[in-house]
């Protein structure tokens, strides 16, 4: 590295350096001007080609673009598919107002759709817009999305390398610092994930308002507030963390404080208002485009500290932090959710607890670097107050967030936390360097290879960890076995059995695919019982399964949990409808029907109710009601005709099971029905729907025999009796039918014996 790049100004020195800027010895007398001892000049010397080359912002660029390139094949996960692919917002670029004024709202379906009830409440407009240009450009292609999201990781690592180097004035810090962002897999949450956009857009413009106000060489004038004011403005656009731009910038300005010969208040006024007007305008747009919310209220299962009671409430922040530190320093088990209940707010407190406490105590003691003299000092004290600033918004201290921990949040503050690390890292080899004088160049090769190693393991973490995210699938499952304790993660899993079960044409893959959901659904309920979506999805697949009792009492406690919820309420209907509790499914149905009163699905199943207990002529007007709102429906055809059959109305029943063979001609029950009530008022009629009825069942033995009894009554007496004949040659010893058909068969064939005159 160039001396030049040790000016005193970057650290707050004096003007003429006395220390060694590299190991911090003292410089020996009579050398005016050195910023470098006599020891740490040769080893420059002799590494500066090399460093010279390496130390470059393409290296972080490179590398970290090529530890996601495997993740383009991934597909669809998670947020992806109500963001992306079910999202008719970014179907086209001009879709302005929602795009723009609009809130990033949730727009799940099916069974994750009651996982997430409630809406996000988030506004990101620009990088929705980011997301609408892309499915211009290439439509819903994954790899489009995903080439898009590593290109924007690259350029956060040149942006990353080129902030460190103007701030810190020095380029290896500069590179290690980068290198390790780049690689680092706590960030695969970020970039492998679409929706994850949204974090690197935020970094890309605050970082690019922070390198505004640092400028390369001269004074930080106040013109370069002004120019970083559109800058933290996008930033804000992309995502609402980037609020934490103001005190990070107010840090970078202090640290710079050297730059720049006068600041007085109007110079601090000045900028405060230029830090601040763009919240001025974001905030009340937020506001308006949400609908008068400003955030979501956090839920317990995503956020568990919403429970917590003293004093496990204030150690909580200090697990979080713990979370984070452990994910910075040892990646090794990631997970896409940290909830319930790898927070448990009823437990005392843990291993990451006293890491949090632990990490918490060294930001101090690098906060102190700032009454400290030396440049290494100033360097952790800079990166400490940089890191805190950015992380105080995720750490659910004083304001809580919607979650506990999450991967992607540590993409913004890890820019200072790799910043910190490569600071630390530095010191302490320059420092040991600096005590064995003589070895300094043996210390600095150790130093580099460890350092390599270390990039190596993180980026083959990195590589590995972009496969998880594959599918949604491997990913539940990974994550679930990773963190069994969690929920979210079973829960998860589950929905995605379930999904892949219902794409499943194999009745024994589809059952197999079931169980397994029952499996982590029941891992969900053992960890959070009382979450009524969890007892409401365990209740769909034991139905599916067969199992009715056990589904029926999975719904009642749903139910129970939350008793407003319409949703629930009709599923509690089936439920019992499956296990044959008319009787107590009728109060659900009138309460929905008085509050529905055209839903023609509800009166469906309060006539059908009404007609399993008996109820005929009270299950009449609900019936009736039902096929004036739908005409053609089939089942209230069905039900009605069956009514009327009871009470003896045939007259009315015909024409309703003539109009419903007509509807439904793949239904075997309506043309059955008819051909048994008209073989006697009208031949004819009842044989074509009799060979209806057959044709769609020709090995069903009742068809079988109707069609033999209308062609008796039509006078083909002949093929009737040989169609009985076939029909019980057919039915085994122990069959039902088998006695009544052969009782019938010898009427048939003494009627066929007698004289015409006498047969019946």
């Amino acid at each position: 590295m160039s001396p030049a790049k040790h000016a005193p100004i970057a650290a707050g020195m004096p003007e003429r350096a006395t220390q060694c800027a590299r190991c911090q010895r003292p410089i020996e007398s009579g050398a005016p001007g050195r910023l470098l001892c006599s020891s740490c000049e040769s080893l420059q010397a002799t590494q500066a080609p090399a460093a010279a080359w390496l130390h470059r912002a393409w290296l972080p660029v490179v590398v970290g673009c090529a530890c996601f390139l495997n993740s383009l094949p991934n597909s669809f996960v998670y947020d992806d598919v109500p963001q992306v692919v079910e999202n008719p917002v970014i179907r086209s670029i001009t879709n302005f107002h929602a795009i723009w004024l609009g809130g990033w709202t949730n727009t799940y379906s099916g069974a994750e759709a009651r996982m997430h009830p409630n809406p996000d409440l988030l506004y990101r407009p620009f990088t929705v817009f980011t997301l609408a240009l892309g499915h211009s450009l290439h439509g819903l292609w994954a790899p489009g999305f995903r080439l898009v999201n590593i290109a924007l990781h690259g350029l956060t690592c040149f942006l990353i390398w080129e902030f460190l180097r103007r701030l810190f004035e020095d380029r290896s810090l500069a590179t290690w610092g980068a290198l390790l962002f780049a690689v680092h897999p706590v960030h695969v949450e970020a970039v492998a994930y679409i929706v994850g956009r949204a974090e690197v857009l935020a970094t890309i413009f605050s970082l690019l308002g922070l390198l505004v106000l640092v400028p390369k060489n001269g004074p930080s004038d106040t013109g370069r507030a002004w120019r970083a004011m559109p800058l933290f403005f996008l930033a804000l656009l992309s995502k609402e963390t980037a609020v934490s731009y103001v005190p990070m910038a107010l840090i970078v300005l202090h640290a710079c404080r050297g730059r720049t010969p006068i600041r007085g208040v109007r110079w601090w006024g000045v900028h405060a208002l230029c830090l601040l007007l763009p919240l001025l305008i974001y905030l009340p747009l937020r506001v308006w485009a949400l609908g008068g919310a400003f955030m979501r209220a956090p839920a317990a299962l995503l956020n568990p500290i919403v429970n917590a009671e003293m004093p496990a409430r204030l150690l909580m922040p200090f697990e979080v932090l713990g979370h984070y530190v452990r994910l910075l320093l040892f990646p090794l088990h990631l997970s896409a959710d940290y909830g319930y209940q790898v927070f448990d707010p009823r437990a005392d407190a843990n291993g990451m607890t006293l890491l949090g406490l632990a990490a918490a105590a060294g930001l101090v003691a690098a906060l102190l670097g700032y009454l400290r003299a030396g440049e290494h000092w100033r360097r952790l004290a800079v990166c400490a107050a940089l890191f805190i600033a950015a992380y105080a918004l995720f750490s659910n201290s004083l304001l809580l967030i919607g979650v506990s921990v999450a991967e992607r949040l540590m993409y913004w503050p890890s820019v200072a936390g790799c910043g910190l690390l490569a600071a630390l890292a530095l010191a302490l080899e320059r420092r040991c360097g600096a005590s064995v004088t003589r070895a300094s160049p043996a210390v600095s090769r150790f130093t580099a290879v460890a350092a390599v190693l270390v990039l190596a393991a993180f980026a083959t973490r990195t590589v590995i960890r972009n496969t998880d995210w594959y599918s949604a699938l491997r990913l539940a499952t990974h994550d679930a076995a990773c963190y069994p304790q969690s929920a979210a993660l079973n829960a998860g899993a589950a929905m995605q059995y379930i999904d892949v079960a219902s794409q499943t044409d194999d009745p024994v893959a589809r059952r197999q695919n079931l169980e397994r959901a029952d499996e982590y659904a029941a891992r969900a309920l053992q960890h959070y019982p009382v979450h009524w979506g969890y007892h409401l999805m365990r209740s769909d697949i034991l139905s599916s399964l067969g199992q009715a009792d056990v589904a029926l009492h999975h719904i009642r406690q749903a139910v129970q949990l939350n008793p407003r919820e319409t949703l629930l309420r009709r599923a509690l209907t089936r439920r019992l409808f499956q296990a044959g509790q008319f009787a107590e499914t009728l109060p659900y149905l009138e309460d929905e029907a008085a509050a529905s009163p055209d839903d023609y699905v509800v009166l469906t199943l309060l006539g059908e109710a009404h007609l399993k207990l008996g109820r005929s002529r009270e299950a009449l007007p609900y019936l009736k009601h039902a096929l004036s709102i739908a005409p053609d429906d089939r089942a209230a055809l069905l039900l009605m005709s069956e009514a009327l059959l009871k009470l003896n109305e045939l007259e009315q029943a015909v024409p309703l099971l003539e109009k419903l063979a007509a509807v439904t001609p793949h239904e075997v029950r309506p043309p059955a029905i008819l051909a048994k009530l008209l073989v006697q008022r009208d031949p004819p009629a009842a044989l074509r729907y009799a060979q209806q009825a057959h044709a769609l069942l020709p090995q069903d033995p009742e068809t079988a025999l109707l069609l033999a009894d209308a062609l008796i009554a039509t006078g083909r007496s002949d093929e009737g009796l040989s169609l009985y004949v076939q029909t019980l040659d057919r039915l085994s010893a122990e069959h039902p039918l088998r006695r009544p058909v052969e009782s019938r068969l010898e009427t048939l064939r003494a009627a066929t014996t007698q004289p015409s005159a006498d047969r019946p």
